[in-house]
């Protein structure tokens, strides 16, 4: 049995729960038994639509060493040999507690503070192997975007064809957006040259039914909630729209030319480092006033620029091949030993 311990709320965005669920699948693909472990029951309707079982702690996300003792005696009971953790609510007390009974391999897309878990996966475009490896030194370490955890759906991608002039657009927020992004950034999309404008919107998305009546009357505009899987809908787009989050990786193994926003301090990693390496260009942070007219000029560079689209669309594929939840779960069995080929 592996375990992995991850949550989501209205607070913690789904992409560590989505990630997981990535590896989880790719455990599965090749006989691992897996189960997630959440604080309380918010993941769980997600958890058994892909198929997996979740123990619910009951415990308080916030404070994960008080979950400690409930979480031991959890592992103990089902005889785990594994524990993979994504959350940014851990600390070192926590791995060290842990790494007594059960070997631990953490997501790390902060790099801000070293634990000391048997395995560190950190593969944000951002990493630096050697300061990661010398920031975990006991560790196996996983490193750079070759690890992204993505759907095994997007192993399969297909060279990206560039239109000689965008005409739609695919806008995405995170799974929450209290700052309301999606409506600032729409009313400048609205006002470009675009066909088509879809926004799929987050599960804890506030703005939904006002945003759907305002532009009721707009033909072009499309809003749907949160869809099982984004590949064919990042595929389908021209030109994309996306917060800082994971998605970013999912942009880049479709091959479709994006601009990205960021939602949060823990996102500055991801948007620099694609912007950095000439892939997604970054219109800035959500609380800034200008990033919405920043993010429209951006845009418009993209559409009418059908090469520069085709080349920064190649460089993406190249820099992100889909297959980083299969190297992980390779990587978690080989310290396992559950594996039998």
């Amino acid at each position: 049995m592996i375990c992995i311990r991850a949550d989501m709320n209205e607070k913690i965005a789904t992409g560590h729960v989505m990630r997981c669920l990535s590896v989880a699948d790719a455990l599965r693909s090749r006989g691992a038994e897996v189960m997630f472990v959440c604080a309380d029951d918010d993941p769980v309707l997600l958890l058994k639509e892909r198929g997996f079982e979740a123990h619910v702690l009951g415990t308080d996300w916030q404070d994960m060493n008080s979950e400690l003792p409930v979480l031991k005696s959890f592992l103990a009971h089902v005889n785990a040999k594994l524990l993979l953790i994504d959350s940014y609510q851990v600390n070192a007390d926590y791995f060290s507690d842990l790494r007594k009974v059960i070997k631990t391999a953490y997501i790390d897309d902060l790099n801000d503070e070293s634990y000391d878990p048997d395995m560190i996966i950190s593969y944000g475009i951002y990493a630096d192997e050697g300061v990661i490896r010398n920031m975990y030194p006991e560790s196996t370490c996983l490193t750079g975007p070759l690890y992204a955890p993505l759907n095994i759906a997007y192993e399969q991608c297909e060279p990206k064809v560039i239109k000689e002039k965008a005409e739609n657009i695919l806008i995405l927020s995170g799974g929450s957006d209290p700052a309301g992004a999606i409506k600032k950034l729409l009313a400048k999309c609205t006002a470009l040259d675009f066909k088509d404008i879809h926004v799929i919107m987050g599960r804890y998305h506030k703005d939904r039914e006002e945003l759907i009546n305002t532009y009721a009357s707009d033909d072009r505009v499309r809003i749907d909630e949160p869809v099982p899987g984004l590949k064919e809908h990042i595929c389908k787009a021209d030109i994309v729209l996306t917060a800082g989050g994971s998605t970013m990786y999912e942009i880049c193994a479709c091959g479709t030319p994006a601009v990205s926003y960021s939602l949060a301090d823990n996102q500055n990693g991801n948007v620099h480092g694609f912007e950095k390496e000439g892939l997604i260009p970054f219109a800035g942070d959500i609380e800034d006033p200008h990033m919405p007219d920043k993010a429209a000029e951006l845009i418009a560079k993209l559409i009418d620029d059908n090469k520069k689209r085709e080349s920064i669309s190649v460089k993406m594929q190249n820099r992100v091949d889909g297959k980083g939840a299969e190297r992980i779960a390779e990587a978690l069995l080989s310290i396992t030993k559950t594996y039998n080929k």
